[in-house]
């Protein structure tokens, strides 16, 4: 299992989504080789608002995901390091974070440019003061497939209520991988 630990991928730019090309098959092997996010969240905590902000960038890929079909299959292993900036109250932390063993399976389907995995294609920890939130890529934009890139982005806001705290998440990623 894929576990970034910072709030998000790189954002996507705003010509994503109608310009590019997603007429390509997606089965078979591709090796990841970029995973940027960025976020930021606010929780109220005793009448007080806290906020964060994140910025997450993989390097040293090591990993790939498998796509099959009849039955649309997925499975995703390999290792990479997550490097992570996250901002709380005016004060930067980086932090880098080796993931040695990411492993997922499920199944996959696609309607138009959205996918929809049932498992964690990759797997997103949000880390909000008290409160932890770990957010799964289950339905992805498919803002690139050719026969050599998949491009897959994200945009995720989130109301969440624990022990009677809210916060609010805001996560916008991307994945690129590359054909084998």
């Amino acid at each position: 299992m894929a576990l970034f630990i910072v709030t998000s991928f790189v954002s996507c730019n705003s010509d994503d989504d109608s310009s590019n090309d997603t007429s390509a098959d997606l089965v078979g092997t591709w090796n990841i080789t970029a995973f940027d996010y960025q976020g930021a969240t606010s929780a109220e905590i005793l009448g007080e608002t806290i906020t964060s902000s994140f910025d997450g960038i993989g390097q040293n890929f090591d990993a790939s995901v498998v796509f099959t079909e009849n039955p649309n299959e997925y499975t995703s292993n390999g290792s990479y390091d997550a490097v992570v900036t996250t901002t709380v109250l005016g004060e930067s932390q980086t932090e880098t974070t080796s993931i040695d063993n990411f492993q997922s399976e499920g199944m996959w389907s696609r309607s138009g440019n959205t996918i929809t995995f049932d498992g964690d294609l990759l797997n997103v920890d949000t880390t909000i003061p008290v409160i932890g939130m770990e957010e799964i890529m289950n339905d992805a934009t498919i803002l690139e497939l050719t026969e050599t890139t998949l491009r897959l982005g994200q945009n995720i806001s989130q109301e969440i209520m624990q022990e009677g705290i809210t916060a609010t998440v805001t996560l916008t990623s991307e994945v690129v991988l590359t054909r084998q």
